[in-house]
């Protein structure tokens, strides 16, 4: 009985296990969320305080000569008004040209998608017949030069191998002189003979081992070419010093008479002929190295036209192959990032047109006008200083991270726990450009004008505020727990029939629960959250 006991237990335990696994399973398939158009709005949440409405000083954002002031002291103005302006002229002329830039991306995209036309593709391909002829013409001029190049260099070795021969030609004959010269005068044992025999020897010495190295260079490498003609440079100068000294010991006043002058001529001649030799050594050795380097220019020249054709031929190429396929999704990805790119510069110029418009922030009046027309406005600079007619305003200190998000104008929605459920409508009116250190971290003070404060709200009040930064609507959202960001990678997991795949994708703004979606999926899929 115990062991039948044990056995059921054994049974419910596992069927336990399984039908946890099971429903645990179960409860975690992903949710699917489906991609459509929507809202994306980034916002900066702090807590301010209510204070009484103080002057508030207007300026541009950017430079530039002031075109017109609008407004004078004691001016009532409306909130929106425009007060001032600057000369934007250049702007508007960039502003157009980004403006056709987009529409020519826009165009692009569109005749990609539509495909290639039968006159582009007989385009592309005599493209690539030219370049196939532009290649070969490249490689074959290339071989050419490397041919003229070798040839080149054989022929200047061969001069210096001659250049060689000749030296040791001359070395061979200025020994004989030296050597008629000791045997018929200088054969006594006096100092003037001893010097001549000594010389003599050295000649001698020297022009075996020229011998030696001209042979070698007659038969091996143009290295051993260069190492002779090295080796001959010095020999024939010491020669020609051996040749100095007997035709000095010549003209000491015991011999000055003995020698004849038909030797002392000799031995002046022999020592010309081993300069002039060693000179044409030394025009070899700069013609090998004139050679070198012209063959390296050109051949490096042609190699370079040679790796151009082989580039514009693959170009060529990769043009035909695109009017024969389909648009691949990279290339739809490229095209439409060009087009967000576009619309990014149209964008920004026209904010930086509309920036070249200053108006009001607020409901008041002129009290200060600090430019006139035609000085120079710096961001830094208060054009008009207004006082607000409201009668307060939320003053907030904002982090030095999100400053950088806020512009004057941006909406902003308060809270004020004193009028619970109730929410205040305003915009930010003014920014410091002058930094707030709070417990050792930067801060920037905002000014947010009320639009309709209640008429019982004292100064010191808390409100907690929120502001909208940058909104963009009707364009692809997904949430942001979609993401999966790696190495600086975008993708997420999309459904496709029941099947997952991972896509990268290009994103946008991010908000606080929605990522705005460029590229990489479409409307109606479905992702995994």
């Amino acid at each position: 009985m115990k062991k039948i006991a044990l056995i059921i237990l054994g049974i419910v335990i596992l069927s336990g296990a399984v039908l946890y696994f099971v429903f645990r399973n179960k409860g975690s398939e992903p949710e699917l969320w489906e991609v459509k158009k929507g809202s994306v709005a980034r916002e900066i949440s702090e807590t301010g305080t209510v204070k009484v409405s103080e002057k508030i000083n207007v300026g541009f954002k950017n430079s530039g000569r002031v075109k017109t002031i609008d407004v004078k002291v004691g001016d009532s103005v409306r909130k929106g008004q425009r007060i001032s302006s600057l000369d934007s002229d250049q702007i508007a002329i960039e502003l157009n040209e980004a403006r056709a830039a987009l529409e020519i991306a826009k165009a692009d995209y569109l005749k990609l998608l539509a495909g290639s036309s039968g006159e582009e593709r007989n385009l592309a391909l005599v493209a690539v017949s030219n370049a196939e002829k532009s290649f070969a013409n490249a490689k074959q001029s290339l071989a050419d030069i490397e041919s003229s190049a070798k040839e080149d260099t054989e022929n200047a070795y061969e001069n210096a191998i001659d250049d060689l021969e000749d030296a040791e030609l001359k070395t061979y004959n200025a020994l004989v002189v030296a050597k008629e010269v000791k045997l018929n005068y200088f054969f006594y044992d006096d100092q003037e003979s001893l010097v001549v025999l000594e010389n003599f020897a050295s000649i001698q010495k020297l022009y075996n081992s020229l011998s030696a190295s001209v042979s070698i260079s007659e038969t091996g490498s143009f290295n051993d070419v260069e190492k002779s003609l090295l080796d001959a440079r010095t020999f024939l100068f010491d020669i020609s010093g051996n040749l100095d000294s007997i035709r000095a010991m010549s003209e000491t006043v015991k011999y000055r008479n003995v020698v004849s002058s038909a030797y002392k001529t000799s031995l002046d001649n022999h020592k010309a002929y081993l300069n002039t030799a060693r000179n044409n050594i030394i025009s070899a050795q700069q013609d090998i190295s004139a050679v070198k380097v012209s063959n390296t220019k050109s051949i490096n020249t042609a190699k370079s036209a040679v790796d151009s054709a082989e580039a514009t031929l693959n170009t060529a190429k990769y043009q035909l192959l695109l009017t024969e396929a389909n648009p691949t999704e990279e290339s739809k990805s490229l095209y439409i990032a060009k087009i967000s790119q576009a619309e990014a510069r149209t964008l920004l110029l026209q904010n930086k047109l509309g920036d070249g418009e200053l108006r009001s922030p607020a409901d008041g009046k002129v009290v200060e006008v600090n430019k006139r027309i035609g000085e120079i406005a710096q961001p830094t600079d208060y054009i008009v200083s207004i006082m607000p007619s409201g009668p307060f305003q939320v003053e907030v200190d904002i982090y030095e991270e999100d400053i950088v998000e806020v512009e004057e104008g941006n909406p902003a929605v308060i809270n004020i726990p004193a009028f619970p459920g109730k929410d205040f409508l305003g915009r930010v009116v003014s920014i410091d450009p002058a930094e707030k250190l709070i417990d050792g971290v930067v801060y920037y003070r905002i000014k947010i004008d009320l639009d309709q404060p209640e008429e019982n709200m004292k100064p010191g009040m808390t409100a907690d505020v929120i502001i909208q930064t940058l909104k963009k609507e009707n364009v692809l959202v997904v949430p942001r727990s979609a993401l999966k960001i790696e190495g600086g990678i975008t993708k997420v997991r999309v459904n496709v029939n029941g099947r997952i795949e991972e896509r990268q994708i290009k994103t946008g703004l991010f908000g606080e629960d929605y990522v705005e979606v460029i590229s990489g999926i479409s409307e109606g899929e479905k992702v995994e959250i």
